[in-house]
């Protein structure tokens, strides 16, 4: 009787975990099939509900938080926000061996700076085509320096960082392409640390398996997804796996 009562517990589970999953796994669908826009929510919505996957509470969740000027209701937000953007970074990107060193100056804004997304990416790394990875940096110092180790020797990678205060994301920096060089100066065998109060080293290494859990990751996409496709006219990606955010 016992085991008989295990098992019929143990098929609940299975069940319930199962259905989990593929509740989330529709709703990630619905955040990468449809982009929102509209004049007003209600279309949002309706043109949403559209979409295979998707449905009213998850497009309720997708037109709230667009905050492009492609959904009309938002323009008028859209100019107040604008005013509280923080500065547009100004980076400077060095060459390492197996890797790249990023620096740049606190910008200005209005409220503290919550954190920034470093977004890398590759159109002709040898292993993952259209690679593109988003490491989240939360740091209050004056000048700061990351690491960004792992990477391919002689492959091509672009990168930018966005700032994020709890109002609003800022415009991108400038875009910088860089190769990393087993020749370079830069030696990113050696983990960097922290020097003096005014200056944060912190590095990350792209072969790391510490992944943001998945609830996390939408988060964070949502975050950056209208400026890749809209402002920098990034290929959208097919689905959450195609992206690391660590």
């Amino acid at each position: 009787m016992i085991q008989i009562c295990l098992c019929v517990i143990i098929l609940l589970l299975i069940v319930f975990f199962f259905n989990i999953e593929h509740f989330q796994d529709n709703q990630l669908s619905c955040y990468y099939d449809y982009i929102p826009q509209g004049k007003t929510r209600d279309i949002c919505v309706m043109d949403c509900k559209k979409v295979d996957n998707c449905n009213k509470n998850i497009c309720e969740s997708i037109c709230d938080k667009c905050s492009s000027n492609n959904c009309e209701w938002n323009k008028e937000v859209n100019y107040r926000l604008d005013t509280f953007k923080p500065s547009r970074l100004k980076i400077k990107v060095f060459s390492g061996n197996k890797g790249i060193k990023l620096t740049w100056i606190k910008p200005l804004s209005e409220y503290p700076i919550d954190k920034y997304y470093i977004i890398l990416s590759s159109q002709n790394h040898p292993s993952i085509p259209d690679l593109l990875e988003i490491y989240i940096l939360e740091e209050q110092n004056d000048l700061i320096e990351y690491y960004i180790k792992g990477l391919e020797n002689e492959s091509i990678y672009t990168v930018f960082v966005l700032t994020k205060n709890k109002m609003v994301i800022s415009d991108p920096s400038n875009i910088e392409v860089i190769t990393p060089n087993k020749y370079s100066n830069i030696n990113l065998d050696v983990e960097p640390t922290k020097v003096g109060d005014s200056m944060s080293s912190q590095s990350y290494n792209t072969n790391s398996t510490l992944e943001r859990p998945l609830y996390q990751k939408n988060i964070v996409y949502n975050d950056v997804k209208d400026i890749l496709i809209n402002n920098l006219q990034f290929k959208e990606p097919k689905g959450i796996y195609n992206i690391n955010i660590y």
